[in-house]
């Protein structure tokens, strides 16, 4: 099934989305023009419910500044540290915080990767895939690091898991049209989205963070142009927030000079949804503004201003306070927060700490 879609602008801060077969509908608005700097509100211990906080354990071969997190199947947690060096995949125990696997296989032989573009655990199978960007190839291991298999992969710019196979985005080339490829768990293509949505190869007049983001087993949501979309296993795309920037919108700058002089009078935002609420944070006059909006009506449920010092959102655990970054949607609609290691090391009073995982729900 080839699937076109059409973006239709209702405003120029509102869009919706329409395709064959499934009709346009209303989509919410999150006024961010409204509330930038807006005073605090709400109740951290009352709107994020936090279940438990995973501490990876520190060692020469798990040592980690801000790694990203690759996957969660309830029991084990999957993390990949980038760095000058390599690329270092990690497999800890949730409860225990124990590494059960820890291996980098950059280089340039069989079953070797150069440059990890992403990683995840495999939807189908809880292996490792890998996708090195610049050798067009998906790499395939055991958790604990066995190369199984490659696949070749030359559509893709980047890949998320969706159902039991990945979902890919089309190679980034200026004022094309952003196309979105369904693959099944041997990356073949089943599917094809094509939208009217155009790739920027520079940032200019783009508020947002562009990413995909896994949201459970079945969606992906796809943030871009201040308006998020869901795309899920089967089906359409669908048009589902977007977001009101008004004065704060990056306007397209004539010059990188004049865009250098000018931007901080802009917000540059990253967006985080859940399946009933959108995670808002950016910097604005030297502070770090968070944010939470229901993503029913688009209302301002929860905010709080923070130095750059105290980055993210605050979360209690067994009375102490943490900051955590929004960082993985569980299957179970359960949020992962990131802690850098630079806190979890003045609250443990040990300098040899990796960053903390709190796990958490949000209650609207």
């Amino acid at each position: 099934m080839n699937t076109k879609i059409c973006i239709a602008a209702l405003s120029t801060a509102l869009l919706a989305a329409c395709s064959s077969g499934s009709g346009s509908s209303d989509i919410v608005t999150i006024d961010l023009a409204a509330n930038v700097g807006a005073a605090d509100t709400g109740s951290s211990e009352e709107i994020m419910k936090v279940e438990s906080i995973i501490t990876p354990a520190f060692t020469d071969s798990t040592m980690m500044n801000f790694p990203n997190i690759c996957g969660a199947d309830g029991s084990n947690l999957y993390l990949m540290q980038q760095s000058r060096a390599g690329t270092n995949l990690m497999v800890f125990n949730a409860n225990t915080g124990e590494c059960i696997s820890s291996f980098d296989k950059t280089g340039n032989g069989p079953g070797e990767y150069r440059t990890v573009y992403n990683a995840y655990r495999s939807p189908d199978s809880g292996s490792w895939a890998v996708f090195d960007i610049n050798v067009e190839k998906v790499y395939t291991y055991s958790i604990a690091g066995s190369f199984i298999t490659s696949f070749d992969l030359t559509t893709a710019e980047s890949i998320a898991p969706l159902g039991n196979g990945w979902l890919g985005e089309n190679r980034r080339e200026n004022d094309i049209p952003k196309v979105f490829y369904r693959f099944n768990s041997r990356f073949a293509v089943t599917d094809s989205i094509i939208t009217n949505q155009r790739w920027h190869v520079t940032r200019e007049g783009v508020s947002s963070v562009t990413r995909l983001q896994p949201a459970g087993k079945d969606l992906v949501y796809w943030h871009e142009n201040d308006t998020l979309y869901s795309i899920p296993a089967h089906g359409d795309i669908k048009a589902e927030v977007a977001f009101n920037l008004g004065r704060y919108k990056m306007p397209l700058f004539d010059s990188y000079e004049t865009e250098r002089a000018e931007r901080h009078k802009y917000i540059t935002y990253f967006a985080f949804a859940t399946d009933n609420a959108v995670i808002v944070y950016y910097m604005h006059n030297d502070n770090v503004y968070a944010q939470i909006y229901a993503k029913a009506d688009g209302a301002l449920r929860y905010a709080v201003t923070m130095s750059k010092e105290s980055y993210g959102f605050p979360l209690v655990v067994d009375g102490t306070t943490y900051h955590g970054i929004p960082s993985y949607l569980n299957t179970d609609g359960s949020v992962i927060f990131t802690v850098l290691a630079e806190e979890m090391a003045a609250v443990s009073g040990n300098e040899e700490a990796n960053p903390g995982f709190i796990k958490a729900r949000i209650t609207l």
